[in-house]
């Protein structure tokens, strides 16, 4: 007996089109792709490239020179306001006793914190200070800001003035 289909096709000898638009569209949308995303050798020239990295090499050593020399008008500003009498230099974390006798050392080169606070000991406010800030350095407490703002009359509505010299009480605690 043999069996036959009436509706059964028979494929053998064609081909699927659509199959095959398919696959060409994803060939081309490939290729296309390819050819957008490839380096096509447009790199930097290599003298373009030699320049760039001899004027950053000659901002480096401008950027090394200028700051040493900042360095050097920082030291020569410590030296003169050193001389002052009476102030403690800003910024620094030295304290100086009045008269301009005592020592003005950085707390980076000396690692240590700052003596406490003579009666009469003044200090110039810097950019940035705050009252908690001064009270650290002066006294390795924060929390002691309230004397410092009661012995110079500071509240809220008169903050800290860059310039200001504001007058340092001793520590009642020590």
């Amino acid at each position: 007996m043999d069996y036959e289909y009436e509706a059964a096709d028979d494929y053998g000898g064609r081909v699927l089109w659509g199959r095959v638009a398919v696959f060409g569209v994803a060939l081309l949308l490939a290729l296309i792709l390819g050819r957008c995303t490839a380096g096509g050798g447009g790199g930097v020239p290599e003298d373009e490239h030699r320049q760039v990295v001899e004027r950053l090499s000659e901002a480096e050593s401008t950027i090394a020179n200028q700051e040493a020399t900042i360095q050097q008008l920082q030291d020569n500003l410590q030296e003169v306001l050193g001389q002052g009498g009476g102030t403690t230099t800003p910024g620094t974390g030295g304290t100086e006793t009045p008269g301009g006798t005592g020592t003005s050392t950085s707390t980076e080169t000396a690692g240590t914190e700052a003596p406490p606070a003579q009666a009469g000991q003044t200090y110039i406010v810097q950019p940035g200070d705050t009252l908690s800030d001064i009270a650290e350095a002066v006294y390795g407490d924060p929390s002691q800001f309230g004397l410092i703002a009661d012995a110079n009359g500071i509240s809220d509505s008169n903050p800290l003035q860059v310039g200001q010299e504001l007058t340092i009480p001793a520590n009642p605690d020590q």
